[in-house]
């Protein structure tokens, strides 16, 4: 399998905690990849990031931290897990090659945003299509998730935080049943009325996202019921530089509905208009249509009851 996207720091490296729980290198680094020419090694530990002690963080922690810096570099305290002995290395980092995400324009006061994946430019490129749509005037917002097939679950984390307070996102539920509770994460940039579209092409973290804003009373779900991918996936790293993937857990949304090979149902089922690459070709009867289903006009404290 290919593991370049599932680096989400760019800098060739994937990181899981190992067996003590301790930050770790989870397989050789990807060919060409700076971490490769730094010489990193399966099962090495991280001790530190960008100076910052790594005690206690699980892979997502690290993400979240990471994700965010648009830094060309970023640096790596390690120890080798036998001998103890420490190194510091500056990594080159490749996220300028992930693409834009995000595209959106304003139609009759509506802000109108396509998110087309879910990757490591996400949480930034929505909030700042909200903060230029607001400052265009934009009172209710429309997010496209029709055909999208997920991506990185952090992304929709921080993508919910900018439509909703710190509440609850996801759970995560392991094989052991035991449940882990994900908040969203950033500051609410509006309180307008949104709509959300899917439709079945709608997955994954598209899921999370939806289920997230439709839980929390924050969002008016339109369309058709989506995918049903509510799996998580672990990957696991070989000496070849390939790895594999296995169902590690699952998700359920903040009521604790279980998506997987279900889905998440539509406030409003409505046959859509076929879903649109870019923003381009959007016409106000994109707009038009979902006032037609007065979706845009429930009351976002109204939306639960």
């Amino acid at each position: 399998a290919k593991m370049a996207r599932f680096d989400l720091i760019g800098a060739g490296v994937l990181l899981a905690p190992d067996e003590s729980g301790r930050l770790a290198v989870n397989s050789p680094p990807m060919e060409g990849s700076s971490a490769q020419k730094q010489g990193l090694h399966k099962g090495e530990l991280v001790t530190e990031i960008n100076g910052r002690s790594t005690k206690g963080m699980t892979a997502f922690d690290v993400i979240e931290m990471v994700m965010p810096d648009t830094s060309k570099t970023m640096t790596m305290k390690l120890q080798d897990a036998a001998t103890q002995e420490a190194r510091v290395v500056q990594l080159d980092r490749a996220t300028a090659e992930v693409r834009d995400p995000v595209s959106y324009k304003l139609l009759d006061k509506t802000g109108y945003i396509r998110l087309a994946e879910f990757n490591a430019l996400g949480p930034q490129k929505v909030r700042d299509a909200v903060a230029d749509l607001e400052a265009q005037g934009a009172e209710r917002y429309i997010m496209d998730l029709r055909m999208n097939p997920g991506g990185t679950f952090q992304t929709a984390l921080g993508i919910a935080g900018t439509f909703v307070p710190e509440r609850t996102a996801v759970f995560v539920v392991d094989g052991k049943g035991e449940r882990t509770e994900f908040k969203t994460s950033g500051k609410p940039l509006t309180s307008d009325p949104l709509i959300i579209l899917a439709d079945r092409g709608s997955a994954s973290a598209s899921e999370v996202l939806a289920g997230a804003l439709q839980d929390n009373c924050r969002a008016v779900l339109v369309g058709d019921r989506t995918f049903g991918k509510g799996l998580i996936q672990g990957v696991f790293g070989l000496e070849s530089g390939g790895g594999v993937a296995l169902t590690v857990a699952r998700y359920e949304t903040p009521s604790g509905r279980d998506i997987n090979k279900v889905g998440i149902a539509p406030d409003i089922k409505a046959n859509l208009l076929p879903v649109f690459v870019g923003v381009s070709d959007v016409g106000e009867d994109t707009w038009d249509e979902a006032v037609r289903l007065e979706a845009a006009k429930v009351a976002t404290s109204k939306l639960c009851e």
